[in-house]
C-alpha cells in the first residue's frame, strides 16, 4: 500500500478518495497482533511497519492506477480525466518522469510454539534450549552423536 508517512503519496491517496466512488484508503495498523493476541493468548504476536521505495516511469506508475477497480467504475471518459489529473500533479513531485512510490508493508508475525513429541516430553528434548550446551552448528555428524551419548540427561 501507498506510505501514509510520504507526503506526496498521502495528498494522491486524498484526491483519489475524492475522485473515486468506493475509493478507501488503506492503513497501516498494529491492532492485528493485539487481535491474534486476544483470539489466541500466549502466541506472541510481533508487528512491524515496513518501509520500500521503487523507481517507475511515470506512465507505469498511472498503469498501476488505472488498473484498480475504482476506475472502472469511471467509465474511459472520467477516468482519463483523472489519471490526467494526477500527471499533472505528479510532475510537480517528479520533473524528470521517474516516481519513486514509498509502500508501507504491514505484517504481523507469530510464532506457532513447537509441540513436543510424547516420548521427548517424558524425558526432554535435546533440542530444548534449557539443555542445549553447543552451539547450534558446532558439531555434527559423529561428533553429535558422541556428544549427545555423553550426556546422561539426554
Amino acid at each position: 500500500m501507498p506510505d501514509p508517512a510520504v507526503p506526496w503519496a498521502a495528498a494522491q491517496e486524498a484526491r483519489l478518495k475524492s475522485r473515486l466512488p468506493g475509493y478507501h484508503a488503506h492503513s497501516v495498523t498494529g491492532d492485528a497482533a493485539r487481535i491474534v493476541d486476544r483470539v489466541v493468548p500466549g502466541l506472541t504476536p510481533v508487528h512491524r511497519c515496513l518501509h520500500w521505495t521503487r523507481r517507475v516511469p511515470l506512465g507505469v506508475h498511472l498503469a498501476h492506477l488505472g488498473s484498480r477497480s475504482y476506475f472502472a467504475s469511471l467509465g474511459p471518459d472520467r477516468s482519463a480525466a483523472v489519471l490526467a489529473d494526477e500527471r499533472t500533479h505528479l510532475l510537480e513531485h517528479f520533473p524528470d518522469g521517474t516516481v519513486e512510490e514509498a509502500y508501507a508493508l504491514d505484517l504481523t508475525v507469530v510464532r506457532s510454539p513447537r509441540r513436543p513429541h510424547r516420548d521427548e516430553a517424558a524425558r526432554g528434548s535435546p533440542c530444548s534450549p534449557r539443555k542445549a550446551r553447543v552451539p547450534f552448528g558446532v558439531l555434527t555428524g559423529r561428533a553429535l552423536q558422541e556428544h549427545y551419548s555423553s550426556h546422561d540427561e539426554y
